[in-house]
């Protein structure tokens, strides 16, 4: 409601706020039938031509190097994708019973042994 307010005070301050850059001007519609109406469009049509026609920046050329170095990225990286190893992780992890497992470290204690025996390792 406030904001409302000023700008049926200040219709100056509503024409300068309106002026943007936006698509083709609305500001040229049929005439107004009220003095307020007639007022605002005034200020804004004011606006509007001392603001002038929009200039949009020239987008500057991208330099072929830039592109060649893109390219051979892009080659690269597909280079180190295809050179991955592939991990199959949604197969299920193949599991040891506890037998086979005994079986695997008594064997790894008895090797332990033999080389300690020989003197080829220390146990601590």
């Amino acid at each position: 409601m406030a904001i409302a307010a000023n700008f049926r005070k200040y219709a100056e301050a509503m024409a300068l706020q309106l002026v943007l850059p936006f698509g083709r001007p609305i500001w040229n519609t049929s005439r107004p039938t009220t003095r307020l109406g007639r007022e605002i469009r005034s200020f804004i049509t004011k606006a509007m031509k001392a603001r002038g026609l929009v200039e949009y920046p020239a987008v500057p050329a991208i330099p072929q190097w830039w592109k060649d170095a893109q390219t051979r990225a892009r080659a690269f990286m597909k280079f180190a994708k295809d050179g991955q190893l592939k991990l199959a992780l949604s197969k299920p992890i193949p599991t040891v019973s506890r037998n086979e497992y005994e079986s695997a470290n008594s064997y790894r204690k008895m090797v332990l042994r033999s080389q300690a025996e020989r003197g080829a390792i220390v146990i601590a």
